[in-house]
């Protein structure tokens, strides 16, 4: 069968390759947290890992899942080996599942990776088109040196399991951009849904699952409760006939982004030292990013023009953002916790600007702003709700979705959430700092404040030398298919 573009998985060493390889890095002998594995390869391939709380939060699930693997745990037990990621755009969840995929086998010698990413996939290569999941994976195994024989009369997924079973291979599948595949009807997806479906329900201890999406509607889409929603089927079309997937079976596992306040993570993800030098310039990044991978790397990487970048990483820039902006009872929401933010932060936000609404760079690199600035508590919001409940702003039929609209404003960055308490977020935060006061800047003023914040950051990385690279290639540069280690 001839070779499929851009497929990306991993075989393990073998057991001379995997004891050389403890022998000289004996870190990565037993690693059993992200701590650990970012301890051990602080750098792969020349790309840095880094140690944000999503990139920490996804780390764990991964060895989770691949520890239990190797020990057997899955063993004769159904609905336990997989799992759904769920988190907001460009927190660094695609490359983390890349990364992960190349260093597993440095460390766990008998779990092969089969990484399988769905975004543009009417773009990515005719196989799949052609070929459901399950065949997908026996290509990809074979092309790693197994021996999964053609499929004859059998089903695809009696030959793979059989096969895994009697050859002894334990695979830990990673599944990316899920939410793109119901956005194109085929009978080719269908069968794919029936294939996850399966997988999340055998009992051979000896493939594991992980799901991952970006969108906010991941849970209704795997539990194929957003078929109820008209404009959740418009969106996502497979969903009209999909299999239920079972949130209990492919459980959610949800990945926060950094806080807009974590000055640690920009240090991070530009590679300087925490330290007093270095604060007034980690805090201007952080004011405009607010923190993620993505916001990051674009401030750094497409900074040489003008300060339209920094406006174009708001979501009211983007077409996501325009569907959040048309749910009526979404979009107050939003505007009262942008609104309760600034009230409650007022005293510290008087000091970014001057008599005339004209924001003061020196007072964003100066004032410890990171420290004093206080989230809304989920009792804070909660009396929000009521409060858009009582004016009825708020249909009667939607006042059990506050859990569900933060989760879906936080995974379309217009908010951060930090925390979980009796499953309600615990504290809510904006996504940048920049994105919650640019209202409050004089219109005529924002395209000023916009070029001074991003040449600040640009001269302050340039003078650093080299920064974050492009998220899109932290894998060693991968494709949107699949791509090969």
């Amino acid at each position: 069968m001839e070779e499929v573009r851009d497929i990306f998985g991993s075989a393990p060493l073998t057991g001379l390759e995997y004891n050389l390889n403890i022998e000289q890095n004996p870190s990565r002998k037993d690693i059993r947290t992200a701590a650990e594995l970012l301890d051990a390869f602080p750098l792969f391939e020349e790309t840095v890992i880094y140690k944000t709380q999503a990139h920490l939060g996804i780390y764990d699930v991964l060895l989770a899942h691949c520890r239990n693997l190797s020990s057997g745990k899955y063993k004769g037990r159904r609905g336990e080996c997989c799992s759904t990621l769920v988190g907001a755009k460009g927190i660094g969840k695609t490359s983390s599942l890349q990364i992960f995929t190349k260093i597993c086998k440095f460390m766990i010698p008998n779990v092969h990776v089969v990484y399988v990413n769905f975004n543009n996939i009417c773009s990515s290569g005719p196989k799949f088109l052609e070929f459901s999941l399950i065949t997908l994976i026996m290509i990809q195994l074979r092309q790693l040196g197994l021996g999964v024989h053609e499929v004859g009369e059998e089903a695809p997924k009696d030959v793979l399991l059989m096969y895994l079973q009697k050859a002894k291979v334990n695979v830990l599948v990673l599944i990316d951009e899920l939410d793109q595949l119901y956005k194109t009807v085929n009978d080719v997806n269908e069968v794919t849904l029936h294939d996850l479906a399966c997988l999340g329900n055998q009992s051979t201890g000896r493939v594991s699952v992980v799901l991952c999406g970006s969108s906010g509607m991941m849970e209704d889409l795997i539990t194929t409760n957003g078929v109820k929603d008209i404009n959740i089927v418009a969106e996502f079309p497979l969903l009209k006939g999909a299999p239920n997937l079972n949130g209990t079976k492919y459980i959610t596992k949800r990945v926060y982004s950094a806080l807009p306040t974590d000055l640690g993570a920009v240090a991070t993800l530009t590679r300087k030292e925490l330290n007093d030098a270095n604060k007034p310039w980690l805090r201007v990044v952080a004011f405009a990013g607010g923190c993620s991978a993505r916001a990051t790397g674009r401030l750094l990487n497409d900074s040489g023009a003008n300060g339209s970048i920094l406006l174009g990483l708001s979501p009211d820039s983007a077409l996501s953002g325009h569907n959040t902006l048309n749910k009526d009872d979404m979009n107050h929401l939003r505007e009262e916790i942008i609104k309760g933010l600034y009230k409650k932060n007022n005293a510290l936000f008087k000091q970014f600007f001057d008599s005339n609404g004209r924001a003061l760079l020196l007072e964003i690199e100066r004032v410890n702003w990171e420290e004093q600035f206080q989230p809304l508590l989920f009792a804070e919001v909660n009396s929000i709700w009521k409060k858009l409940i009582n004016k009825k702003k708020v249909r009667k039929e939607d006042s059990g979705k506050l859990v569900y609209n933060l989760l879906h404003l936080s995974d379309r960055c217009w908010l951060t959430i930090d925390g979980v308490v009796d499953s309600r977020p615990e504290r809510i935060y904006p996504f940048s700092m920049f994105h919650l006061l640019k209202q409050h800047i004089k219109e005529d003023a924002l395209p000023e404040a916009s070029d001074q914040l991003i040449t600040y950051i640009s001269q302050g990385a340039s003078a650093s030398g080299k920064y974050l690279s492009d998220p899109k290639l932290l894998a060693g540069g991968c494709g949107d298919g699949w791509c090969w280690s």
